[in-house]
């Protein structure tokens, strides 16, 4: 299994790259495997706590220091915590609920204006039997 390091401010992970063959240009010595790939998956799908709201970049590096992916997990910041997602999603509850009182205010507003605009209609023509 590859080895990976973390540069928190980036929210990087970089992977470090075992090489015993010379690089013939420098982007070929730091691409990032499939295998690094599918092993980080795996670590977040065994480690779900540690890789819940992570977005990763992965970046391979012959220098970077050695630790097991489920530490660089740990170690990296969520994007939202468990509490602000249920903020969230009390907002969007009251957002609803108002969207919905709000829409059933405009049935109701538009079933008066109907029905003025029928009583208008009668008025209109009484007025014009009247004269």
């Amino acid at each position: 299994m590859h080895s990976a390091a973390l540069t928190s401010s980036c929210r990087r992970m970089l992977l470090q790259v075992h090489s015993s063959a010379p690089c013939c240009s420098p982007s070929a010595c730091l691409q990032v495997s499939r295998l690094q790939v599918a092993e980080l998956v795996t670590a977040a799908l065994v480690n779900p706590e540690l890789a819940a709201n992570k977005c990763l970049e992965l970046v391979a590096e012959t220098s970077a220091p050695a630790a097991s992916l489920a530490e660089l997990l740990d170690s990296l910041p969520t994007e939202i915590t468990k509490e602000e997602q249920e903020q969230l999603a009390e907002v969007e509850a009251e957002a609803r609920a108002e969207l919905a009182a709000a829409q059933a205010a405009l049935r109701e507003a538009q079933e008066a204006v109907a029905i003025s605009a029928d009583k208008l209609a009668e008025l209109n023509d009484a007025l014009k039997e009247a004269k």
